[in-house]
């Protein structure tokens, strides 16, 4: 399906969120030194920017798992073995740092929502056991690394609520939806590495892909209202990158490809479903349970309604054979009669 951009998207791929890689602690830093009397907030910073370099090297491990998964291990073997050790580099950062860190000293918000988000941090090895067995769905590996950085992008957030002074509150809020934003990009490259991989993008992968990109752009919005000028100013020269523009390109264009090239094949798949040759009609000639058959079938109407590109007359056409679907089972319990008007005009 991604044929024609595949050779650019994997550039983007290659490099995952490199746009945002500026250093995040510049957004924080310059308003702590003006209060340095405040030794815990000058902490809670530190372990923020520590905590920020780990999810940025997660992300990106995020996005080569998810693309190695889709290929069943034919893409970005290499790419990950090598981002395990630059995660393990910011891992045993953050955790040579916490050595001399009192978590627990900063409040019940910032500590257990840490806590969480090291729980799960500890179950990296077996998570990446599991990749590599591919005994783990690319949905399944996917959720786990965006669920340990929630935990710790959760953390930060509350550490704004640490401090008195309104400004160093401001700049430690800022620079959470900061971060925020920049997690929602790194699970768009990785929903775009594990279309990159498998050639598809549909249904419920394309829906996500719009929700995250949707969110993103509200973060960043928010961003821009919270941020000083000089904050924002950094934020806009590394989306001026032209690694940030070909970013929007491949958004665009796989959104393009997916409407385009997604559409015939769920029609093609559906149309299969409601063929006699399918599922129920396979059920019927072998007289076996068709629960099963019907609910193949509701799953490809279900799959083909979520394409946006569909059109008022698609549409009415799906309501039709919505209507046609649900009547399988009454028809069914009356003897399932091949030769009725309904079951004939399903195999039609």
């Amino acid at each position: 399906m991604f044929q024609s951009i595949k050779s650019r998207l994997l550039v983007v791929v290659l490099l995952p969120l490199c746009f945002m890689a500026f250093n995040g602690s510049k957004l924080v830093l310059r308003d702590t030194q003006t209060v340095s009397e405040m030794t815990a907030i000058q902490s809670l910073t530190e372990l923020a920017v520590h905590t920020s370099a780990l999810i940025h090297e997660a992300q990106k491990e995020r996005g080569y798992t998810a693309g190695f998964l889709k290929s069943d291990g034919k893409l970005f073997s290499s790419e990950l073995a090598a981002q395990h050790k630059s995660t393990d580099i910011k891992i045993a950062a953050l955790s040579a740092f916490l050595d001399d860190f009192e978590l627990d000293a900063y409040g019940t918000e910032v500590a257990q929502n840490f806590q969480t988000g090291l729980a799960k941090l500890s179950k990296i090895g077996s998570q990446r056991t599991a990749v590599s067995n591919h005994s783990v769905k690319a949905s399944e590996a996917i959720g786990y690394y965006t669920g340990m950085h929630a935990a710790f992008l959760s953390s930060i957030a509350s550490m704004a609520h640490q401090s008195e002074n309104a400004e160093v509150a401001r700049s430690l809020g800022s620079f959470a939806i900061f971060l925020e934003g920049k997690e929602r990009a790194g699970i768009e490259r990785a929903l775009l590495s594990g279309a990159l991989a498998s050639d598809s993008l549909q249904g419920a992968g394309m829906k996500k892909l719009a929700e995250v990109t949707a969110k993103q752009s509200e973060y960043f919005t928010a961003f821009g209202r919270t941020s000083t000028q000089e904050e924002y100013a950094l934020f806009q020269t590394a989306m001026a990158k032209p690694a940030a523009k070909a970013a929007e390109v491949m958004v665009s264009d796989t959104f393009e490809l997916a409407l385009s090239n997604g559409k015939p094949r769920a029609f093609d798949q559906l149309t299969e479903s409601f063929a006699m040759s399918g599922p129920l009609g396979t059920a019927l000639r072998n007289k076996t349970n068709p629960v099963s058959a019907i609910g193949q079938i509701n799953e490809q109407l279900d799959a083909y309604s979520s394409l946006a590109s569909l059109s008022s007359d698609d549409r009415n056409q799906l309501n039709s054979l919505r209507a046609l679907s649900s009547q399988l089972p009454s028809i069914l319990e009356k003897g399932s009669d091949t030769n009725s008007p309904a079951l004939q005009a399903w195999s039609e």
